[in-house]
Order: C-alpha cells, then sequence, then structure tokens
C-alpha cells in the first residue's frame, strides 16, 4: 500500500562481501552454496527468522545472497542464482521447520500435511467460482443462455456473443501479498468479488501497519466478503533493516482506524500454520499453478525471501503485478513511495532477478485515476455489503489522503488497480518498458524507482511501467467486481 509520511533522515548502509558471507554461520546447519563467479553489486543479507513473527524452533536461516545480473544480463533467476541444496517444500522445511507458529493469535491447524498444496488452491465447481460462492452458468459468464432460433440452431451474432462471452468467464487466478490498510482492502473485496478473478491465497507483509494488524484485517476483509481464501502471515520487519528507514512509532503511529479493523466487521477465520514465504516457493513451484499470477500492494520482503530461499522461483512465477514506486514524485518522499521505501532493499532484489513478466503500478498511474465522493455514492447504490465497505473506506481515504486539490476532493486508490489491470488490460492508457532499478543507499534518494528509458541504457528493460490509467475503466471494473 503506497502511505504518504513524513521525510526520512539520512541512511548509508554498507553490505558485506561474498567472503564475509561465506564466513557466516548458518543455524539451519544448510551448507553454503557453491562458489560464485564475480558479479557487480554483491549484497550479503544476514536474517533471522526470529524477526519475522514466526519462530521455528531453533531452526533458521542466518544469511543468504543476493546477486545483480552483469551488464545486458537478465536472465531467469540471477538472484541467487547458485543451486540451493534441496528445492522446494524440502528445502523450505529444512529452514522453517515444522510445528512454528505465527506471530498474529488467531490459528488454525489442519489435518492435512503442512505443505498440501490442496489446501492453497480452491476446488471449483462446474458452475464457477471457488470457496463457495454462488457461480454463474457455465454459459455466457452472466448467466445468460445464447437463443436459439426456430430452427434449433444458434443464430451467428448470438453464437459469436457466445463465444465472447466464455472467453470474459475464464477466471485469472492469482495470489495477492498484501500489507492491508484501507486500499488493500478493496482490492480483497474487488479480488474476490469480480466474476473474473479467482484468488488463490492471500500472504501479509508489514508495511502500512505492523504485521498483527496487517493480518486482522486482511481476514476481516476476506470475511466480510464470504471467501474462504487461505491466508498466510509473512516478514514482520525489513529484509535486513531492523524497522522502516524511519521507525515507525516515529514515522506514523498505527492509527486507531487501522488497529481496530478499518471498521470492518471482526474476523471469525483464521491464519494458516506456517510462514509465507515457504508457501510462496511451494505454491508457485507447483506446475499446478503455473497459470497464477503474483500481485504485491505491499513491500517486497516476503517475495525477495522466497527468491533466496529458491532461486529456480525465478523461473517459476509468470508474471509480477505490483504496486509501488513513482517515476514522478514520491509521497513517503520527495523521490520514494511508500512500499519501495520501507524495504528498498527487497525492490531492488525482486527486480534484479530477471522475472518473465514485470508489471508496476506506480503513484503516476493511479493518482492519474482518483475516486470521488460520487463514486462513493454510485457504489452505495450497488447494495452490496462489499461496495458499502468499499465506499467507506474510500470516503476514509478523501478525508485523510486528499490527491492534488481541485474543483472536488479525489483522493487515489492504488492497491485495486493491480486487479483491475488482470481483467482489464485496457486500464493503462500510458506505458513505458524501461530498466527499473530502486535506490538503497541516498541520503536524499532512498527507495526511489530509477526508470531508465535512454535507448542506449547498458541493460535491458527488466518491467513495464504504467504512467497513466484511464478513470472509465477503473471505476466499470469496481462496480463489477463489488457490485457482484
Amino acid at each position: 500500500m503506497a502511505m504518504p509520511a513524513a521525510s526520512q533522515p539520512s541512511s548509508r548502509r554498507r553490505y558485506s562481501s561474498m567472503n564475509r558471507w561465506a564466513r557466516a554461520s548458518c543455524s539451519a546447519s544448510v551448507p553454503p552454496p557453491a562458489r560464485a563467479s564475480s558479479r557487480p553489486r554483491n549484497i550479503a543479507v544476514k536474517y533471522s527468522w526470529t524477526g519475522m513473527g514466526t519462530s521455528c524452533g531453533g531452526v533458521g536461516m542466518s544469511a543468504t545472497s543476493f546477486h545483480r545480473p552483469p551488464s545486458g544480463r537478465a536472465g531467469a533467476g540471477s538472484l541467487g542464482r547458485r543451486r540451493a541444496p534441496a528445492a522446494g517444500p524440502a528445502r523450505a522445511a529444512s529452514l522453517f521447520g515444522h510445528g512454528g507458529s505465527v506471530g498474529p493469535s488467531r490459528q488454525r491447524r489442519s489435518p492435512a500435511p503442512r505443505w498440501d498444496r490442496c489446501a492453497c488452491r480452491p476446488a471449483r465447481s462446474r458452475r464457477g467460482r471457488a470457496h463457495g460462492r454462488s457461480g454463474r452458468a457455465a454459459i455466457g459468464g452472466g448467466g445468460r443462455i445464447a437463443a436459439v432460433t426456430a430452427t434449433g440452431g444458434p443464430d451467428a451474432s448470438l453464437r459469436s456473443e457466445h463465444h465472447a462471452q466464455q472467453r470474459r468467464s475464464a477466471t485469472m487466478r492469482f495470489v495477492l501479498d498484501c500489507d492491508t490498510g484501507s486500499d488493500d482492502a478493496i482490492a480483497i473485496l474487488a479480488g474476490v468479488g469480480h466474476p473474473g478473478l479467482e484468488p488463490a491465497a492471500v500472504t501479509t507483509v508489514n508495511g502500512n501497519v505492523a504485521l498483527e494488524h496487517v493480518t486482522d484485517n486482511t481476514l476481516r476483509a476476506l470475511d466480510l466478503a464470504g471467501a474462504g481464501v487461505p491466508v498466510y502471515a509473512g516478514a514482520a520487519r525489513p529484509l535486513i533493516r531492523p524497522d522502516l528507514p524511519i521507525p515507525r512509532d516515529v514515522l506514523n503511529k498505527d492509527s486507531a482506524f487501522q488497529q481496530h479493523g478499518l471498521g470492518l466487521p471482526e474476523a471469525v477465520s483464521a491464519v494458516r500454520e506456517g510462514h509465507a514465504v515457504p508457501f510462496l516457493v511451494d505454491f508457485f513451484m507447483d506446475a499446478a499453478n503455473a497459470d497464477a499470477t503474483l500481485v504485491a500492494t505491499g513491500p517486497l520482503t516476503n517475495i525477495a525471501l522466497a527468491l533466496a530461499l529458491e532461486p529456480r522461483l525465478a523461473e517459476r512465477i509468470p508474471r509480477l503485478v505490483l504496486m509501488g514506486g513513482a517515476h514522478g514524485n514520491g509521497n513517503v518522499t520527495a523521490a520514494a513511495e511508500f512500499n519501495f521505501w520501507a524495504d528498498p532493499e527487497a525492490a531492488e532484489a525482486v527486480l534484479s532477478t530477471g522475472l518473465p513478466e514485470v508489471v508496476i503500478v506506480p503513484l503516476d498511474a493511479t493518482h492519474s485515476a482518483p475516486l470521488t465522493g460520487p463514486d462513493c455514492d454510485e457504489l452505495e447504490q450497488l447494495g452490496t455489503p462489499a461496495a458499502a465497505a468499499a465506499a467507506a473506506l474510500i470516503r476514509h481515504r478523501l478525508e485523510h489522503d486528499q490527491a492534488s486539490p481541485s474543483h472536488e476532493p479525489s483522493t487515489p486508490v492504488h492497491d485495486p488497480m493491480c486487479l483491475a489491470y488482470l481483467v482489464r488490460p485496457d486500464l493503462f492508457t500510458a506505458t513505458v518498458r524501461a530498466h527499473v532499478s530502486v535506490e538503497t543507499a541516498g541520503a536524499r534518494t532512498l527507495g526511489q524507482l530509477l526508470v531508465d528509458t535512454r535507448p542506449w541504457r547498458p541493460e535491458p528493460a527488466n518491467a513495464t511501467v504504467a504512467l497513466q490509467a484511464s478513470g472509465t475503466v477503473y471505476r466499470a471494473f469496481l462496480r463489477e467486481a463489488l457490485g457482484s
């Protein structure tokens, strides 16, 4: 979630070399990776899982290594290209152990094995949506059946319409990694409600609020939407830093609104046992999930850790759509947007892995299609609990996070735009292919998204950056998603 805040102080970090990393002890008793070839910008990361909101029974990962690919190469798996000793569930189990506990108090123990993929992919019925929601008819997506002529054959134009509806009715599966504040909650409600979207799981990460509040807010939003989507709690702090660049108690104390559930009813569901990071590894290494998109609307800590845990994951995530960064002005500082600023090392690590497809939705796009009071009125008229809740959250943002002054108050609602893009690729009216990176050491530019569009840039494009969005398309998406 993009969150405005006060300016941040000078901060400069020196990264240890690979030689120092090689000497580091690994509490998980995992042998260090093979000797790496010389590459620029090696970053050694020491990471204690006890600070992640999970205890692993004395088993943890003390260090891992990130690599930026050499100039002119952006091959998949360039983050931690050395082959891990083990992969997938076995590797995750060796690092995280079994019987660990997740930070948030509400937990559920499932009789299924810990890494049972069946729990990650809800069963689908012939009539449509998963998670027990009422589905639409298989023909025509919206419940309409193609008309039949007197001779018994469908009319050609209706047949064409029928095929178009069938294509539209195909759902887009996704995993949402979020730091649920108000706009993340709207994204969850829209992701559950839209007929073209199917959430497979939600993972939570420290960011907009502390992890325990993020996870509670997530469960509340899913329960309101009536979705039995599994939720896994993840990183409780940034990748390297002990806290945000400016500590949370100084920067922006958790507001009562976000500490007490965003005004949503109390959750009755519980977070799943197990950490979000090995879940992401297990989910995307499974060939059955090769069609799922990873959507990130918070700091990229969980994803950076998953890529370090299993380097081959970079080849298995087909598409990453994320909200973060700013090509123009930031919000938390003049240069940086909150998600990238909150964990710049994680953002830089993820963007340098060579993922097959990365789409970045920065502040430039979200601020180009703000929502207003009349938009809230239209949502309330839809008459659904999800629409009413979304309207209330947008009104709260209108009071506390307005866009640039205009004749009519408006506010950017950042995170749902990532999900809107999945089903409405015409959402963005201006994009650019570029090589992107994130500043990790600047005194005034920490967390800044650098978009290199120069024709003679030394490194190839590694992302598509949205620069402008259609307000008409965005509003249509929200009405369809929240009115279902």
